[in-house]
């Protein structure tokens, strides 16, 4: 079987208020003097011009230092009592693997995204087990560090010589499986797609390139996002299972929430389900709601892990949704655009909305 390899591109932490922190002493700039704690223009006139470097003019008329967060122990978020200052949420060194980065506030027209990298199968975090961060100058044989993120407009995307979306600071990656993207230019379109893969994609084949696509109307700083990637062993017992390489088309992947993974979905392709199992889609047997290791090829409609794949090649952009699964009356399956792009896996979650018009991206989820 061969392969053509593509690239496709995701809670806050609770924080006890010892931890929130400034991380540097105000310091006066030129200009400023030092007056009851805080720093004043020095003709007593304050303007933007008065302040010193250093410095910043806020509402109350005085300059403040401007703060500096540590980013190797510390994120900086809004001080909830004064939208002018900012804090240091601190997490006393590095966090364990159980706690989640914590992405600071988006500014500018800006996108801030962090969150893990899951394994699609098993849908567990893909960790060295380990706090250090990765290097990209030396990635690691195995685990997170042997993986690479890149950043793409999703429905533009047509194969490994699209240009990716820019961010201003360096992407992050840790042992935990753990990413941090900040400063990210939003490309068109209303979503902006992570793409997951071998780190070394042009000589490592461990894993088929993995995205998930999230959607810029759900904020500028977004947290705690999965993003998978998929293993080469998993893609090679899926088609043994249904009997086709499914690979050299692409393969779709939705699993359908409401409340938990819904048994009894079939996936609609442009408002309508393909006739049977031979027209792309296929459905787990797995007992685990959150496994998706095994596909049954006699299955019509999604089983415990409410889970579709879908593998007939769609080249543009088209409607994708699902049918059945017997939500509550007034509720539709969420439909998105999507498409499925030779030598890549897509992965994208399906909520139930209320709403005779799933396409609409305003409609509110189904109670």
């Amino acid at each position: 079987m061969t392969r053509t390899l593509s690239i496709f591109g995701f809670a806050l932490l609770a924080a006890s208020s010892s931890l929130l922190t400034a991380c540097v002493t105000d310091i006066c700039g030129d200009g400023t003097i030092e007056r009851d704690g805080v720093c004043v223009p020095a003709d007593d006139s304050p303007s933007d011009a008065k302040c010193g470097p250093g410095t910043v003019l806020v509402r109350d008329g005085t300059c403040h230092a401007i703060q500096a967060c540590d980013p190797a122990t510390t994120t900086e978020v809004p001080d909830p009592s004064d939208p002018d200052r900012k804090l240091c949420v601190g997490s006393g060194g590095a966090l364990s693997c159980d706690k989640d980065i914590v992405c600071p506030t988006a500014t500018g027209g800006k996108m801030n995204l962090c969150g893990r990298i899951l394994d699609l199968e098993a849908s567990t975090a893909i960790s060295a087990g380990t706090t250090g961060n990765c290097n990209p100058n030396a990635p690691a044989a195995d685990g997170p560090c042997a993986l690479k993120i890149k950043l793409f407009s999703p429905l533009s995307f047509a194969g490994i010589d699209d240009p990716e979306l820019s961010y201003d600071k360096p992407l992050k990656v840790d042992e935990c499986g753990r990413f941090q993207i900040t400063g990210i230019t939003p490309g068109t379109g209303d979503f902006v797609a992570i793409a997951v893969n071998d780190f070394n994609d042009q000589t490592a084949d461990n894993f088929l390139p993995t995205g998930i696509a999230t959607g810029k109307t759900q904020g500028s700083t977004q947290n705690n996002l999965k993003a998978f990637v998929t293993k080469k062993g998993t893609v090679d017992a899926w088609e043994a299972a249904a009997g086709v390489e499914l690979d050299t088309t692409g393969i779709y992947v939705t699993t359908y929430l409401y409340k938990a993974p819904k048994a009894g979905v079939k996936i609609t392709i442009s408002g309508e389900p393909p006739a049977d199992v031979e027209m792309g889609d296929f459905y787990f047997s797995d007992s685990n709601p959150l496994q998706r290791k095994t596909i049954d090829k006699a299955k019509s409609d999604t089983g415990a892990n409410g889970t579709a794949l879908y593998s007939r090649s769609l080249s543009s952009v088209t409607p994708i949704g699902g049918t059945g699964g017997g939500l509550p009356s007034g509720c539709n399956w969420r439909e998105v655009p999507g498409k499925v792009v030779k030598g890549i896996v897509f992965f994208q979650g399906r909520d139930a909305v209320m709403s005779d018009t799933p396409a609409d991206p305003a409609a509110p989820p189904c109670p």
